[in-house]
């Protein structure tokens, strides 16, 4: 291997850093806008639709976001783990051919990627994971709704426990696969 692919094992690389970044600064640009809208509405200011109708696209975003986020991560994690362990990327890919599943990150797909790229057993994290499932479930539902504009009901309160449960999520494979679970 080329001393240039050994950069590319890091993991999270510095684009998912970037990634995971991007996230908390939309999830505070939600709150920062929630603070403004408190604000204007103790000033009797007509703005309240306006910040609300943002609040509610940036709630979506932020959802959208959450889930492409943590497809992002296990593909990457996938790449990276291949450069470590290639024989085990042979299985796994051998199983996605078969299965035809992509990186669509559910619970039941990170857990299956997980125990095929990991080098030790995952069963604590398996547990960690499966704590998260419903959230996870019901926040690609409500991505999927989203993506193909229909009404999904989504509130910046749920855009937040999603964010939440993203990052737990996300630090769960970073630790699964050996790496700093600080995401930064």
């Amino acid at each position: 291997m080329s001393s240039s692919s050994g950069k590319n094992s890091e993991f999270p690389s510095p684009s998912s850093k970037k990634s995971r970044e991007e996230l908390d600064d939309l999830r505070n640009l939600l709150d920062k806008l929630d603070r403004i809208k408190r604000v204007l509405r103790s000033e009797s200011s007509n703005q309240d639709e306006l910040i609300n109708q943002a609040i509610s696209h940036l709630s979506r975003l932020l959802i959208v976001r959450c889930c492409g986020y943590l497809e992002f991560l296990l593909s990457e994690a996938s790449r990276v783990c291949s450069e470590r362990d290639a024989y085990k990327l042979v299985g796994y890919i051998n199983y996605l051919e078969r299965s035809r599943r992509g990186v669509k990150a559910d619970i039941d797909r990170i857990i299956t990627t997980l125990k095929h790229l990991s080098s030790s057993p995952i069963g604590s994290f398996e547990d960690e994971l499966n704590s998260e499932k419903s959230n996870i479930k019901s926040m690609i539902s409500m991505r999927n709704l989203i993506s193909h504009g229909e009404n999904e009901g989504s509130t910046k309160s749920k855009a937040i426990d999603y964010y939440d449960s993203t990052i737990r999520v996300s630090e769960i494979i970073e630790s699964a696969l050996g790496a700093s679970s600080n995401g930064k």
